[in-house]
């Protein structure tokens, strides 16, 4: 059977996410290392120490005072370090939080997606995250870059908090919450800075005719109150109350946090209010 040129993109969009360090993501990654610890005009010392302290490792003893010596000998042992996945993948974070650089950050991600990497550099690119389907992490992008600035950087902190390496569902949550609160503030309570989310959800259940959408009803029906189950503002009204009684730490004491997968449903749904917000979906008319 002849070669075809298009089998290996064929496997390449079956092969499946791989996660810890694969044997053919080791090599780029560790030169990706090196050209921070490696620096051109550098010993790179002050880079490693500074990466030494966030990983709260001693710096190996060095037999020399010579700059270069001490260099070589550190690199050594980050080279030692790097070979299990869990120390290569805490040096790159590492990295990323302490030593931010966009194009580092950005070089980075390329050679993650090559591997079919299940991590991602995240969207302030400080760190490492899950990595989700590219158009999901585009609309999160595009609903953040929407928002006004509070609530942009609350949906950020949520995202991270649900889809980062060390996953805080209880944070996820309650910073969706929060975002959720400043994307609705200025459509349902404009002159109360501190209105929290339930009572917005009760002014706007006393008086829903206060507030319109782009979206209304687009079929005949003869219940006259099935528009409110079909137009474009109660859509946006009924993700917000998932997000307000659904998260339990707020609730009995003793009851159970919500689970990572509740988490991610809420950010979800923070997102989904944003850009449903941004398009008209819910807006104030009286």
């Amino acid at each position: 059977m002849p070669w075809d040129p298009d089998e290996q993109d064929r496997l390449e969009e079956l092969e499946p996410l791989h996660y810890d360090v694969p044997p053919h993501l080791h090599g780029e990654l560790w030169n990706w290392i090196r050209g921070v610890i490696e620096p051109e005009r550098s010993y790179g010392i002050n880079e490693m120490l500074k990466i030494f302290n966030v990983l709260r490792k001693t710096p190996p003893p060095t037999s020399n005072s010579s700059l270069g010596v001490r260099a070589g000998q550190y690199r050594q042992w980050f080279a030692n370090y790097c070979i299990t996945p869990d120390g290569m993948l805490n040096t790159i974070r590492a990295i990323l939080k302490h030593l931010p650089y966009d194009h580092r950050a950005k070089t980075l991600e390329e050679i993650l997606v090559r591997g079919k990497s299940g991590y991602a550099v995240r969207m302030d690119r400080r760190g490492l995250e899950f990595r989700v389907h590219p158009s999901a992490r585009e609309q999160v992008e595009l609903a953040i870059s929407a928002s006004p600035e509070g609530a942009s950087k609350l949906l950020t902190k949520a995202w991270n908090a649900a889809y980062g390496m060390d996953p805080r569902p209880d944070d996820a949550w309650s910073d969706a919450f929060k975002a959720t609160e400043a994307i609705l503030r200025p459509i349902i309570s404009p002159e109360d800075g501190d209105a929290k989310l339930g009572k917005m959800i009760g002014d706007y259940d006393a008086k829903p005719e206060k507030w319109g959408s782009c979206i209304t009803e687009s079929r005949p029906t003869f219940n006259p109150d099935r528009h409110t189950e079909l137009d474009g503002r109660e859509t946006v009204m009924q993700l917000a109350r998932a997000i307000c009684y659904g998260q339990k730490d707020r609730h009995a004491a003793g009851e159970s946090a919500n689970s990572l997968e509740e988490a991610r449903a809420a950010v979800t749904m923070a997102v989904a209010i944003a850009m449903l917000c941004d398009s008209g979906a819910l807006r104030r008319v009286a």
